[in-house]
């Protein structure tokens, strides 16, 4: 299965069932449904194609979630970042990634306005929190994914070797590489938590 099936299955099972909690915010399976769609959508009507690859870079709340599924449902690349690392091994990594979308908290805006003079190949950069300059806000992206047509790019057998993430190592040695994490080796991982 692709990782977003999962996803899809407890919402088929369990939609009325909160699935997260964020302080007082409450989203139940199918209200996440409904909002990873559209933010799939939404990426798609700014011109997402194939396996671009996608970045977040925030502190943890509800909508880093909500991006990180969006851009599975899209069938992007997620590529985790850690806004903790030293800017200048983020910004190695997202060359290295050749990172095309960034989802981030306006708390950083002086910090992505430095990786996109570096990064080349970032086009384009949604504000998780409200409307930044020229990048368009999250809400907006939503708003955008409502209009937008539903893309099945699954096929039968679950896309499995079609790429889920793009992991950075620990760069102990040296730069991160990432390790490409495949539906088959997300599924795996996933069943594998289930059966303890």
């Amino acid at each position: 299965m692709r990782a977003i099936d999962y996803i899809e299955k407890a919402i088929a099972v369990h939609a009325d069932r909160v699935a997260l909690i964020d302080g007082d915010l409450r989203i139940t399976y199918r209200e996440l449904g409904t909002q990873v769609r559209q933010i799939a959508q939404g990426m798609r009507a700014l011109g997402l194609e194939g396996e671009q690859t996608a970045g977040i870079y925030s502190h943890n709340h509800a909508r880093v979630l909500l991006s990180m599924l969006g851009i599975m449902q899209a069938g992007a690349v997620w590529v985790p970042i850690n806004y903790r690392n030293a800017l200048e091994a983020n910004i190695e990594y997202m060359k290295y990634a050749d990172l095309v979308w960034l989802f981030y908290h306006s708390e950083f805006r002086e910090t992505v306005a430095e990786i996109k003079s570096h990064v080349t190949s970032l086009k384009h950069c949604i504000c998780l929190d409200g409307d930044d300059g020229d990048h368009p806000s999250f809400d907006t992206l939503m708003k955008l994914g409502e209009q937008g047509d539903d893309y099945d790019w699954g096929d039968p057998y679950g896309n499995i070797d079609r790429l889920v993430g793009l992991v950075p190592t620990g760069g102990t040695t040296g730069p991160a590489k990432g390790v490409q994490v495949t539906s088959l080796a997300w599924g795996t991982m996933t069943e594998l938590a289930f059966q303890h």
